[in-house]
């Protein structure tokens, strides 16, 4: 079936929420249906999420963060900061995390960002968030302290390395700071059938064979491609630290 561009397009106005337009709307509710929102800006997060539907407001919008833990605030998607429902999340950061790592490691590399060097910030960031939420300029004093440069771009690498990993994200924010925390300390993402949902359904019609997926398929089974990465709970072959992601984590 062939469809015209303005057909096109008001498929993915309604696939966005954008027409028509729930009344009332859920925060947490939008950012389940559509994937995620970019939140690189926290007010412009609100107003995308308000403009996909009514009955709320950017306080509620943070109360889903902060109070409900129904979203999360991270890095899962390109290089920016994302909500994301937090069912969502721990399966969205097994699926991205090479292809995130990948599209950062000529930066790292010019930072002289190596391995050696991450796990050293990493042990040491995941105790000193045992004490409790930490600013960037908090975290940069104890990595520091525990003789860790994290100078310069340095420091927002290797924080947004941690996320990436599934070991922290955003807590509350402090003023315009914002802060971090562990994960596993800040929600319980969860686990089963419920955790493991995209593995059998993709929003928008495309589907996962059983895990591990081989092959990602339309449900009429055209439009194949092959090469997607081992489901949760499975170690990639290409990837040593898949165990870190929430559900099989590595002290």
């Amino acid at each position: 079936m062939k469809l015209h561009q303005t057909q096109l397009r008001a498929l993915w106005w309604r696939a966005q929420l954008l027409e028509p337009r729930p009344q009332p709307g859920d925060p947490a509710g939008i950012v389940r249906t559509i994937g995620a929102i970019q939140s690189q800006e926290p007010p412009a997060a609100a107003l995308a999420l308000r403009a996909r539907g009514g009955g709320f407001d950017a306080s509620q919008v943070e109360s889903a963060r902060v109070e409900d833990r129904s979203v999360v605030r991270t890095w899962c998607q390109r290089g920016t900061i994302h909500l994301v429902a937090t069912e969502d999340l721990g399966w969205m950061l097994e699926l991205l995390r090479e292809t995130l790592i990948a599209g950062r490691a000529s930066r790292w590399r010019n930072l002289a960002l190596d391995e050696t060097t991450y796990e050293k910030a990493r042990r040491s960031l995941r105790k000193a968030l045992a004490d409790g939420p930490l600013t960037r300029a908090e975290i940069g004093e104890r990595w520091r302290a525990s003789g860790i440069d994290a100078t310069g771009q340095r420091l927002p690498h290797l924080i947004s390395r941690a996320a990436i990993d599934g070991d922290i994200c955003d807590g509350p924010d402090r003023g315009r700071d914002r802060s971090w925390v562990l994960l596993e300390e800040w929600t319980n993402l969860p686990q089963g059938p419920e955790g493991n949902r995209p593995w059998g359904s993709w929003p928008g019609g495309i589907w996962w064979d059983t895990a591990p997926p081989s092959r990602v398929t339309s449900p009429s089974g055209r439009g194949s491609r092959s090469r997607t990465p081992a489901a949760p709970g499975r170690r990639s072959k290409t990837s040593s630290r898949s165990s870190r992601l929430p559900g099989g984590r590595a002290g």
